[in-house]
């Protein structure tokens, strides 16, 4: 087996004032928000204002913001944004037991013999944010896919059924002492192991059941979770990995890998977790591992390295790329092609055509439209009319659909490249239930002066904020908007102080 860097070495390497800066000030707002949000502003108010163990919320309840991200599937991911107070208590909560959840990471990972669980927390050269999706250093932390997949004839890929949503709260202290202790000292709220369960609670709405999505605690609090059925497969001597929820583990005959799916299920359901039996597969080797998208997409560009930047190999392999994400069913495909594109230096017409054609495959498949500015925009330095062309187009088409993901970031386009949106209309905004929406229209009619529309949303602004429901659901939206003197408590302390959620 390659020499690997064990899991306990990545959190080892987090102090409790880096694990609390790097959850506060960089884990609120998912990164599948339009990058216009931060809380780092929040973060140096609570450290200069607040002595480390200050608690706003304790044990209260409080709704998040509801927003739904695209997934690859072209189906809806509901993204949480939580009550930044309430989330202040939780990121205290853990940077205060970060020695013992360290302890515990070091108990269920010691016995590997290699890195189970691929994308975790962990710190990462010129970012203060602990966590990143599809996050990898292959130099630090190679893929121990090849040897783990030595002598053998099956893969097993299979995930975990509606994860985030089904965790189980109670489950965290489970992970944490045992399931024995942790039931039989639930009424002792003031454990540190409790606390987990409840502060957890508390963002979302007391609930038992579900963990918000989004928020870079959430994965922390995961991983306490599935680092135990980790553990417990590993002494069954399963060759696998792990990827957030998704498995992969590789057998020598089919009668081990239904083991392995029968004693995975096992596991999971000590935690009131189940798997996926829709995306479960057995796949025999070698042709499991030549089913890789991302290896044929790869091959194609490198095999053409001479010929990429002309225009007909671009076309072929758009087209390539195209039918691979079609007999995949996943958009993420074309995620990946895009990407590959922006690294090669192509011809005029060849850059032309594949601007145009992801443009074209963006309106089609939304999936797309989060990576544009930076992988699109940015990178071939698309001219603004054709910018401005598309958002439009996009605009009107995702909001017959109520897609809101995508016509936030047709507005966030609009304010960052500074032209208009025919079509928008104060009234679908201030409708929608959509706060992402709504305080990026905020933002577009301050941007174009239009006080008219301003004092609109400033009167919608009040109205919700009436309202203790309204007011969590659009906290965001409200706080930004409305003067000081129109907030209560401690929205209205941050808002003297000059705090914003949103970047300059």
């Amino acid at each position: 087996m390659t020499r690997f860097t064990p899991y306990s070495f990545y959190s080892n390497l987090i102090s409790s004032e880096e694990l609390f800066e790097g959850l506060l000030g960089y884990g609120l707002f998912s990164e599948k928000l339009p990058p216009f949000l931060t809380s780092e502003y929040f973060l140096s108010y609570c450290k200069t204002n607040f002595p480390k163990e200050y608690i706003f919320g304790g044990k209260g309840k409080s709704s998040s913001i509801y927003y739904e991200s695209i997934k690859n599937t072209n189906t809806p991911r509901p993204i949480g944004i939580p009550n930044p107070f309430y989330y202040h208590d939780q990121c205290l909560l853990l940077s205060n037991n970060w020695s013992k959840i360290t302890e515990h990471f070091i108990s269920k990972t010691k016995d590997n013999t290699h890195k189970i669980s691929r994308i975790h927390l962990r710190k990462r050269a010129g970012s203060k944010s602990l966590f990143k999706m599809n996050y990898s250093n292959w130099i630090l932390d190679p893929s121990p896919e090849v040897d783990l997949s030595f002598k053998s004839r099956y893969l097993i890929k299979a995930d975990i059924s509606n994860f985030f949503p089904s965790i189980y709260t109670h489950s965290i202290p489970w992970a944490l002492v045992g399931k024995d202790k942790a039931k039989k000292t639930m009424n002792s709220k003031n454990n540190w192991y409790n606390q987990f369960d409840s502060y957890t609670r508390s963002l979302n709405n007391n609930e038992t059941t579900g963990i918000l999505i989004g928020p870079h605690t959430s994965n922390l609090l995961s991983e306490i979770i599935l680092t135990v059925v980790d553990d417990n497969l590993n002494n069954k001597e399963y060759r696998f990995i792990r990827s957030i929820d998704d498995y992969e583990c590789f057998v020598d005959n089919h009668e081990s890998a239904e083991n392995f799916l029968v004693d995975l299920g096992a596991e999971l359901r000590d935690f009131n977790l189940s798997l996926n039996h829709k995306k479960t597969q057995i796949l025999e080797l070698p042709l499991a591992s030549t089913s890789n998208w991302t290896r044929k997409l790869t091959g194609f560009s490198s095999f053409q390295t001479q010929e990429i930047r002309k225009y007909p190999v671009i076309k072929s392999f758009l087209d390539y790329a195209t039918e691979i994400m079609v007999e995949n069913c996943d958009s993420s495909v074309l995620n990946y092609a895009i990407k590959i594109l922006g690294s090669q230096d192509l011809t005029n017409n060849a850059r032309d055509l594949a601007i145009k054609s992801i443009l074209n495959l963006s309106l089609l498949y939304p999936y797309l439209v989060p990576i544009l500015d930076t992988h699109v925009f940015s990178t071939f330095n698309v001219n603004n009319e054709l910018i401005e062309r598309f958002t439009n187009a996009l605009y009107n088409q995702e909001l017959k659909v109520k897609n809101y993901e995508a016509v936030c970031y047709a507005i966030y386009f609009a304010i960052k490249y500074n032209f208009p949106i025919c079509t928008i209309d104060i009234n679908v905004i201030t409708s929608s239930s959509s706060c992402i929406l709504k305080l990026l229209s905020y933002i577009y009619y301050r941007q174009k002066n239009d006080a008219a529309k301003i004092c609109d949303l400033e009167t919608h602004a009040e109205n919700l904020s009436k309202n203790t429901i309204d007011f969590e659901n659009n906290w965001l939206f409200i706080y930004e908007i409305l003067p000081q003197e129109k907030l209560e408590k401690e929205w209205s302390k941050i808002k003297q102080a000059n705090i914003s959620f949103i970047k300059p």
